[in-house]
């Protein structure tokens, strides 16, 4: 059984670094890509791990590698970042009168973009 999480305690910045690391397989290029330090992206990490009750790396032959659970949370997050994205741009165009149908097909698109 999964634990009671508190979606107050997981920020948009620490999904981007979950995100990141997932991509570079090295919490360092992460670091390095997002501008931080590699120590912050490992305690972000180990918070994410922490708050979900989950395991999402592991380290297999000096690299980190996602675990299952890691790799289904990094497909679904970075379907989340990306329609998150593209709200915010359908936001500013209706805003500047270009209402478009795409913003409807958007959800069904995402849906089979994400593979790992």
């Amino acid at each position: 059984m999964l634990k009671q999480i508190d979606l107050f305690n997981l920020k948009l910045n620490h999904v981007r670094i979950f995100i990141e690391a997932a991509e570079y397989g090295s919490f360092s290029a992460a670091a390095e890509r997002l501008h931080v330090t590699q120590p912050m992206v490992s305690k972000t990490i180990q918070n994410i791990q922490q708050e979900l009750g989950l395991i999402l790396f592991v380290r297999d032959h000096g690299k980190m590698q996602l675990t299952p659970a890691g790799r289904e949370l990094y497909i679904q997050w970075k379907n989340i970042i990306r329609y998150f994205e593209h709200s915010i741009e359908e936001a500013g165009s209706i805003q500047e009168g270009n209402n478009s149908k795409e913003s409807l097909l958007y959800p069904l698109f995402l849906s089979a973009t994400i593979s790992l």
